[in-house]
């Protein structure tokens, strides 16, 4: 077992090991730049950069081909009140009592996820438009929604 991990280990190695941590670097700064765009257009999402998955964790396999990010609303981070819901037990509906955001309440008055997502989608979209990409770095658009692939510059 321990072989096939060294091996493992040796081929997902880049050659010069810096260039995973320049790559992981910039594209962090790219990510912080969309957020602090995605602020400019609406306040209420400021948020913080979580680095997460397995690069950050030291469990990738291979190289380093991805990095994973999650958005730390900050605004939201302490303010849901959990109620019941009748789908059954572990299930719960979010009611914020903040006014700010009204605009993402469902039918019944509940925080919708959903609606959150669509609109702050929406705002990356057009934060993409006004960010400063970091020098060496070029993002392409692709046709799924919400995803952004990077290209690092030779």
């Amino acid at each position: 077992m321990s072989y096939i991990v060294e091996r493992f280990q040796e081929k997902a190695r880049f050659i010069n090991e810096s260039e995973a941590g320049m790559i992981r670097e910039k594209l962090e700064i790219l990510v912080r730049n969309i957020i602090t765009q995605v602020e400019k257009h609406d306040s209420r999402f400021q948020s913080t950069l979580v680095k997460s998955g397995s690069v950050y964790e030291g469990t990738k396999v291979r190289e380093p081909n991805e990095f994973d990010f999650m958005i730390q609303m900050d605004s939201l981070s302490n303010t849901p009140l959990l109620r019941p819901c009748d789908k059954g037990d572990g299930y719960v509906k979010l009611s914020l009592e903040n006014r700010e955001w009204e605009d993402f309440r469902d039918a019944d008055g509940f925080f919708s996820p959903n609606l959150l997502s669509r609109f702050f989608k929406q705002l990356v979209n057009k934060s993409l438009n006004d960010i400063k990409i970091p020098e060496g770095l070029a993002v392409r658009r692709t046709r799924q929604i919400g995803r952004a692939s990077c290209r690092e510059r030779v």
